[in-house]
C-alpha cells in the first residue's frame, strides 16, 4: 500500500505521463472499495480476479516514468515477511526496471532463506549485489557512542545499557543515543520507535498479541516449561503454533540451557514497547501469578538469580511482603558469600552462584532500609499467615545483621541480636536457625580468641545438629571442636575431630554434594598442627590443599590459607615466596572489603617493606595494622602485630643505618615488644612464632 501511494504521489507531483490503466490498478486494488471516485474503466471488476503480470507491467511502466526524469530509490524493508506471491512480484519488478531506478531491499539475516528463491533469481540475472551487513558488537557501540556523546557525556555502565537495550541495532542505536543527547535516558522508547513498533505488531494477530503481552511480564528470559504452566488452562499445541509464529517473524527466538528450552525478545526494546501497553491490573495479575509459579519450582538451594526474579515480579505485583522476603533474602546471600570466612556452600551450590561483592557501606545502607520496611510491612499485617512468614523474615533479617556486626567488631550489637536470633529460632521451633545462630556466636568466639565461649555453643549446637538429622552442619561443628581442642593444646583430639569432618564432608552418603571449601578448612586446620610441630613440608602440603580445592570459587577462605601458608614461608625464610603469599591474600581481603586478617596481612607486608628498605611504606602498612586490629580486636592479631614490631626493633637496634620516622614510631626496645607479644600470641598455635621471636631476643 505505502509503495502505490508514494509512487502515486511522486506521479502527480512531478507532472509526469499517468501510465495506462495506473488509477484502475491504485484504486481498484490498493484502495478502499468505499472509494466514491472510481474510474470508468472495467478492466478491474474486483479484487479476487485480476491478473499478476498485468498489474506487474502497469507498475513497472509506473516506476520507469519516474525514472525518465531523475535517479529513483524504492525501499522495501523486511521483504522477509512477504509471501511467495508477492516476493515473485518483486522479481518481477526489479528484472524490468529502468537503468535510473534502484531497488533496496532489506531482510532480517536470521530469516534469510526465505528468500533464496530472489536472491538466486535476481543474481543470475546481475540485477543484485548482495550485502551482509552485521549488528554493531559491543565495541563497535562503544567507539560510536563515546563519539556520538562525548568521553565526559557518559560512563562505560551506560554504554553497556545501550548495547543491552539496542542490541546493535542501528536504529535502535541511534534511537537511544538520542535520548541520551536530550538527558532523557529513563526513558524506555522514543516516540519514533513507539510508532515503528506500533506498526510493526499491528500485524499480530489476537492469539499472537496476548503471547508477546504474557511474554513482555517477565523478568529476562522465559523457561518454556514455566509459560505453559502460567498458561495451562490453554491448548499447548495452540500455544507452540502461536510461539513458531512469532519466530517465523522474529520477534522472539529460542535457545537451550541446561536441557531447557528457554525464550527471549530478539530487542529488548519489543519486551519495553509492549510492557508499556499493558494496564496496571495486567500487570499486577500476571506478576502474581508468575511469581507464585516461581515460588513453587524453587529447589531448597536456591541462587541470588532465582531470588532477584521473585523480588521483580512481587514487586511489580504490588506484594511488599513477598519483595521483601527476597530482598532479605538476597542479602542473606551477599553476607553468606562475602562475610563467612568458610562459608558452608557444597560444590554444586559454588557452582550456582554469582559471584557478588558487596561493600560494607552498601551493606549497611541495605541493612538499615530493610529495617524501616520491617517495620513499616509489619505495623501492616491484618491476619495470622501474614504474622507468620513476617517472623520468618524478621528472623532472616536480625540474623544477617548480628552476622555482619559481629564480622565488623560491633561485638555489643552484634551478640545482642545474634542472642535474639536464637530465642526467636528456638520459639518458632526453627532448627536451621538454631543452628546458624550458635554457629555465629562460636565464630564470635575464635574472633576474640575465647575457646570457653566457642564451647558454650558448640556443644548444644551439635545436639541441634544429631536431632535435625543435619550432616553438612554436624561437619562444621566437628571441625570448630577441633579448632578449640586446637586452642586448648589437645592436638590428638583435635587432629581426630578434623579427620572426621573431612570423612563427613566427603561420604557422599551422609551429603549430596562434596564440599570443598568445608574439606579445605580442616586441611588448613591439620597445616596449622604441623607447622606448630615443626613440621613445615608437611604443614605446607595440607595448605596447598587447601588452596587447590577453593581456587576456582574464589571464595574469602583463600586469604586464610595464603596467609598461614606465607607464615609458614617465613618461618623457613623463604621471604621472597612468603610474600606472595601475602600479597595474593591481600587481593582476597580487598576484593571482599573485609576486616577479617587485614590486621596480619598489613603487618607482614609491613615487614617485607621494611626489609627491603622501603621504611615509610613499611610505617604506613603498620600503622594500617594498628587501626584495623581496634576493630576485630582479636587477640592473636594483636600478638601478630606485636611479633612484626619485636622483628623490627631487633633489627635496627643492631643496625646503624638511618632508619627515618619509623625508628621514632618504634622507639620502644625490642625485648617490651616481645613481651607483649608472648601476651597475646596463642601458645599453642603460634609456638613456631614464639620461638623465632626468642631466637632473635636471645
Amino acid at each position: 500500500m505505502k509503495i502505490i501511494s508514494a509512487i502515486d504521489h511522486e506521479l502527480k507531483k512531478d507532472k509526469s505521463k499517468i501510465p495506462v490503466f495506473w488509477e484502475d490498478v491504485t484504486l481498484k486494488l490498493f484502495q478502499s472499495s468505499e472509494n466514491k471516485n472510481l474510474p470508468s474503466s472495467n478492466i478491474l471488476e474486483n479484487r479476487e480476479n485480476f491478473n499478476v503480470e498485468f498489474i506487474n507491467n502497469v507498475l513497472v511502466n509506473a516506476i520507469n516514468e519516474l525514472g525518465k526524469y531523475k535517479k529513483t530509490i524504492i525501499v522495501m524493508e523486511d521483504i522477509c515477511y512477504a509471501d511467495e506471491q508477492s516476493l515473485n512480484f518483486i522479481i518481477n519488478l526489479i528484472l524490468h526496471f529502468s537503468e535510473n531506478v534502484i531497488f533496496l531491499l532489506t531482510t532480517s539475516k536470521e530469516k534469510r532463506e526465505k528468500i533464496e528463491n530472489l536472491i538466486i533469481s535476481l543474481k543470475a540475472a546481475e540485477k543484485m549485489l548482495l550485502l551482509d551487513i552485521e549488528r554493531f558488537s559491543k565495541q563497535d557501540v562503544f567507539i560510536i557512542v563515546k563519539k556520538a556523546l562525548g568521553e565526559d557525556f557518559v560512563n562505560a555502565k551506560e554504554i553497556a545499557d545501550i548495547y543491552e537495550k539496542s542490541g546493535g541495532n542501528a536504529l535502535f542505536l541511534n534511537e537511544y543515543i538520542n535520548l541520551y543527547k536530550n538527558n532523557n535516558k529513563e526513558q524506555l522508547l522514543t516516540r519514533k520507535l513507539s510508532d515503528l513498533l506500533a506498526e510493526k505488531f499491528s500485524f499480530l494477530n489476537a492469539e499472537e498479541w496476548q503471547l508477546v503481552k504474557i511474554l513482555s511480564i517477565f523478568y529476562k528470559d522465559i523457561s518454556l516449561d514455566i509459560l505453559l504452566k502460567l498458561l495451562e488452562d490453554n491448548n499447548a499445541f495452540t500455544i507452540l503454533k502461536t510461539l513458531n509464529s512469532l519466530q517465523n517473524i522474529n520477534i522472539i527466538e529460542e535457545y537451550k540451557s541446561k536441557n531447557q528450552t528457554y525464550l527471549r525478545f530478539v530487542h529488548n526494546v519489543y519486551k519495553d514497547y509492549i510492557y508499556k501497553t499493558l494496564s496496571m491490573s495486567e500487570k499486577q495479575i500476571l506478576n502474581a501469578k508468575i511469581a507464585n509459579i516461581f515460588e513453587q519450582e524453587m529447589l531448597p538451594k536456591s541462587d541470588l538469580t532465582e531470588f532477584i526474579k521473585l523480588k521483580y515480579h512481587y514487586e511489580q505485583a504490588g506484594n511488599e511482603m513477598k519483595t521483601l522476603k527476597y530482598d532479605v533474602s538476597i542479602l542473606n546471600y551477599h553476607l553468606n558469600y562475602n562475610h563467612e570466612i568458610f562459608p558452608n556452600l557444597d560444590d554444586d551450590d559454588l557452582n550456582r552462584q554469582v559471584k557478588t561483592y558487596i561493600k560494607n557501606d552498601k551493606a549497611m545502607r541495605l541493612l538499615s532500609e530493610l529495617e524501616n520496611n520491617i517495620i513499616k510491612v509489619k505495623n501492616q499485617i491484618k491476619n495470622n499467615y501474614d504474622r507468620a512468614e513476617m517472623d520468618d523474615i524478621e528472623l532472616m533479617f536480625l540474623y544477617c545483621k548480628g552476622r555482619y556486626l559481629i564480622r565488623g567488631g560491633v561485638y555489643t550489637d552484634g551478640i545482642m541480636t545474634m542472642e535474639r536470633v536464637i530465642s526467636l529460632a528456638k520459639a518458632l521451633n526453627k532448627q536451621n536457625m538454631i543452628i546458624a545462630g550458635y554457629k555465629q556466636m562460636v565464630i564470635y568466639g575464635i574472633q576474640i580468641n575465647d575457646a570457653a565461649l566457642m564451647v558454650k555453643y558448640i556443644v548444644p549446637a551439635m545436639k541441634v545438629c544429631k536431632s535435625a538429622n543435619a550432616h553438612a552442619d554436624l561437619g562444621v561443628f566437628n571441625r570448630l571442636y577441633g579448632l578449640y581442642h586446637l586452642m586448648k593444646g589437645n592436638i590428638k583430639q583435635a587432629e581426630e575431630l578434623f579427620l572426621r569432618a573431612i570423612d563427613i564432608f566427603s561420604d557422599s552418603y551422609n551429603i549430596t554434594n562434596f564440599n570443598s571449601i568445608s574439606i579445605a578448612a580442616s586441611y588448613n586446620y591439620l597445616g596449622e598442627i604441623r607447622k606448630t610441630q615443626r613440621m613445615y613440608k608437611e604443614a605446607m602440603e595440607y595448605f596447598e590443599k587447601s588452596i587447590d580445592l577453593c581456587k576456582k570459587n574464589g571464595v574469602m577462605c583463600l586469604a586464610i590459607f595464603y596467609i598461614n601458608a606465607g607464615k609458614t614461608l617465613f618461618l623457613e625464610k623463604d621471604m621472597e615466596n612468603s610474600k606472595k603469599y601475602f600479597l595474593m591474600a591481600k587481593e582476597i581481603a580487598t576484593e571482599f572489603d573485609s576486616y577479617w586478617k587485614n590486621v596480619v596481612i598489613d603487618a607482614f607486608l609491613s615487614l617485607f617493606s621494611f626489609l627491603e628498605n622501603r621504611y615509610d611504606t613499611a610505617m604506613n602498612m603498620l600503622n594500617k595494622s594498628l587501626n584495623s586490629v581496634k576493630t576485630i580486636n582479636n587477640p592473636r592479631d594483636i600478638g601478630v602485630v606485636y611479633f612484626i614490631q619485636t622483628i623490627m626493633a631487633s633489627y635496627m637496634e643492631k643496625s646503624k643505618e638511618n632508619f627515618g620516622d619509623i625508628k621514632l614510631f618504634l622507639n620502644e626496645p625490642p625485648e617490651l615488644y616481645f613481651y607483649k607479644s608472648l601476651k597475646y600470641l596463642d601458645s599453642y598455635r603460634d609456638t613456631m612464632e614464639i620461638e623465632y621471636l626468642k631466637s632473635i631476643i636471645n
